[in-house]
């Protein structure tokens, strides 16, 4: 299943994290998307803690101590983000959300203009962040073990 999106950061603002979760069989693409969109906000507003709460747990602490290590409560600037389209596998135990983010960490003035490729996992009743490519976190978001 794949649907486009055309989301605002103003219409995910609303959401709460409730959209996260759905039935025990399996998630929904909207669900995958709220998890998405909501870990994007948080970690525009730097709200580091709270998008490491929508990450698998075994990569929250190296998630939580990059933003430390990099000092990216500080240098750390996302200009803008937009989810572009979201593929859910047809087990609707995976899904696969593809964004657009703008972000520069100083001291560089550059800023990056990023594909991100979301992975997300359904567990437990919600829907978690397992890997992301690309962007400001793809160093320790990216592949290898969990």
């Amino acid at each position: 299943m794949r649907v486009n999106l055309g989301c605002t950061a103003a219409a995910v603002a609303s959401l709460s994290l409730a959209c996260v979760h759905a039935d025990r069989g399996g998630g929904s693409a909207e669900g995958a998307q709220s998890a998405a969109e909501l870990f994007h906000h948080r970690a525009r507003w730097k709200d580091y803690g709270g998008a490491a709460l929508l990450l698998v747990p075994e990569r929250r602490a190296a998630f939580e101590e990059a933003r430390r290590h990099l000092g990216d409560a500080r240098d750390l600037s996302i200009a803008e983000y937009q989810l572009e389209e979201i593929s859910l596998g047809p087990d609707r135990r995976t899904a696969r959300v593809v964004s657009h983010v703008s972000w520069h960490r100083l001291p560089s003035i550059t800023q990056h203009d990023d594909v991100v490729v979301t992975e997300l996992e359904w567990s437990e009743g919600s829907w978690l962040i397992a890997r992301q490519s690309g962007g400001p976190f793809g160093d320790e978001l990216s592949g290898g073990a969990k």
